[in-house]
Formats: C-alpha cells, sequence, structure tokens
C-alpha cells in the first residue's frame, strides 16, 4: 500500500526568505495601483513567462489594444517575449510606447502582486498558475 503522507499539488515558499518578504515595491508601481482604485479601474496583470513569442512588437500592440479597448489599467511584464528580435535590425528601433494605462515591469513576486490585482493572464507556467489560483 501506498504512504497516505504524499504531498500532491503546488508547493509554496512561505517560509523561505524570496518572493514579497525580500522585495519593496517601486513608488510608482504603488502609485499606479493607487490612481487605478481611486479611477474605479479594474488592475490586470498581463505576463509572457518565458514564452518567446515570434513577432514581440506585434503581440505588443495586441495586448495595448486589448487593454484599452477593455477600459482596464494593467502591469505588463513581456518577460522573454522579446528575445528573438534581439539579434536583428528591428532591435534598434524604439519600443512600442505604453499609455498610461500600462505598467511595464520586467519581473515582480507574484505572490505579492496578485493579492493587488483583479484578474491575471499569463503564460500559463506551473508557478504563474499557482500564483494566480493561490493570491488572485
Amino acid at each position: 500500500m501506498p504512504p497516505t503522507d504524499r504531498v500532491i499539488g503546488y508547493w509554496f515558499l512561505d517560509d523561505a526568505n524570496v518572493g514579497s518578504k525580500k522585495w519593496e515595491p517601486p513608488a510608482d508601481l504603488i502609485k499606479f495601483i493607487s490612481n487605478a482604485r481611486k479611477s474605479k479601474k479594474k488592475l490586470v496583470y498581463v505576463g509572457f513567462g518565458s514564452i518567446v513569442v515570434s513577432d514581440p512588437k506585434g503581440m505588443t500592440r495586441t495586448v495595448i489594444d486589448a487593454i484599452m479597448r477593455s477600459g482596464v489599467h494593467a502591469i505588463l511584464s513581456k518577460g522573454w517575449s522579446d528575445r528573438l528580435s534581439k539579434n536583428t535590425a528591428e532591435a534598434t528601433e524604439p519600443e512600442e510606447p505604453l499609455p498610461q494605462e500600462i505598467y511595464p515591469i520586467s519581473s515582480i513576486p507574484h505572490d505579492w502582486l496578485f493579492k493587488q490585482i483583479d484578474a491575471a493572464c499569463h503564460h500559463g507556467g506551473a508557478g504563474s498558475t499557482g500564483a494566480s489560483l493561490r493570491g488572485v
């Protein structure tokens, strides 16, 4: 008979000295979240994690359009999505300009962020999925 003390599901590092325990949110992020709440706007996280997309500029334009059409404010983490353009002429072009309704961030502890937002749209990785099920 197999043991009954097996652990299943997601593992969380609640007692470790990582994630939100070691991270301090930037003041402009706190202000962005506060302004969204004052404006009674839903706050959405859009994150691409380890996904690499073939047209990062096109994907960014699509995300911007979706956010603007939906009337939400968003925190955008492009993750690895711009890696394919790094070795091309496209890499010298300026980034797609973001409207004030979108806050860009390179990385952020999900255990802190997901308690602050209304929805998460992410790449479906195991860590992001576990954090969103627990925190959004």
